[in-house]
């Protein structure tokens, strides 16, 4: 019976090592795992941190472009002022000499109807004719051909001015255009820059996400691995304690063993009766 009951706590004892053996090599490989999930973890953060910095550099490039584009849109705003303002000078010449012109051509008109008027040679010859002295009629006949000469390059020099300063003008309000097209161009590459600068800030942002929740997951796997490391710790000061007690046990048991085979053989001694000699 005392047989069969130390057979039995030995295998007890054993079978205890035994599946602690087992589960402490399962938390190691899982611990193993931890470790490795760790690194492939930290590995994808350093890469998120890097494509970070350089969306970072990307932005700062953008910004500065933004400000290039914006002091270019200042210095054509520049230009449009200096545009209007030769047009709206050009447009007072223009202004003023059409009004020259409305009164030449009144009085042009009225000199038609004047020639109208005397248009047949017995005028024209009247009004020669009619001189108190020969000088005199010189002088009348010269008079008429200068004033026709003269009519006629005045009114041919304010055509050419006012086709000229018109045409200034037309010029003038053509580059006002282009300017502006130009000045709603720029606008639009700045709106565009904008919007990408709010892409890359909101990508920003979804990198800055992705790094706390993957420092979360690393941090998380730290304290699984610190977890199972306090359970291997736990379970080997378990295997020496129990070792122990298997090692105090065995023992024990050769001791007893050793006792009892020692009263075993004393017992079975044989006996020497007094007197009995030879």
């Amino acid at each position: 019976m005392q047989k069969l009951l130390l057979t039995a706590a030995v295998a007890l004892i054993f079978l205890s090592n035994a599946a602690g053996q087992t589960n402490k090599s399962e938390l190691q490989k899982q611990r193993q795992q931890l470790k490795k999930e760790i690194e492939e973890t930290e590995s994808i953060l350093n890469q998120t941190k890097k494509t970070a910095k350089e969306n970072l550099g990307q932005l700062s490039l953008i910004n500065r472009r933004l400000d290039l584009q914006g002091n270019v849109i200042e210095n054509i705003t520049g230009e449009l002022k200096f545009i209007e303002t030769d047009i709206y000078s050009s447009q007072r010449e223009v202004n003023k000499l059409s009004r020259i012109l409305d009164t030449l051509k009144q009085e042009y008109a009225q000199s038609m109807v004047y020639a109208y008027k005397n248009r047949n040679s017995y005028d024209f010859l009247s009004f020669i004719f009619s001189s108190s002295s020969f000088n005199d009629a010189i002088k009348r006949v010269t008079y008429l051909k200068s004033y026709r000469t003269y009519r006629e390059q005045q009114g041919e020099n304010i055509a050419r001015t006012q086709q000229l300063l018109q045409k200034r003008i037309d010029e003038l309000s053509g580059n006002k255009k282009k300017k502006s097209n130009a000045l709603q161009e720029k606008n639009n590459e700045v709106n565009m820059l904008e919007k990408q600068q709010v892409e890359k800030e909101n990508l920003l942002v979804k990198l800055k996400g992705r790094q706390k929740e993957l420092s979360a997951q690393i941090n998380n796997k730290r304290r699984q691995d610190a977890k199972v490391r306090g359970m291997i710790s736990e379970m080997i000061k378990k295997e020496i304690a129990l070792a122990r007690r298997k090692a105090e046990y065995e023992r024990k048991e050769r001791e007893k063993e050793a006792y009892l085979e020692a009263a075993k053989n004393k017992a079975n001694a044989p006996v020497t009766k007094p007197g009995n000699t030879v």
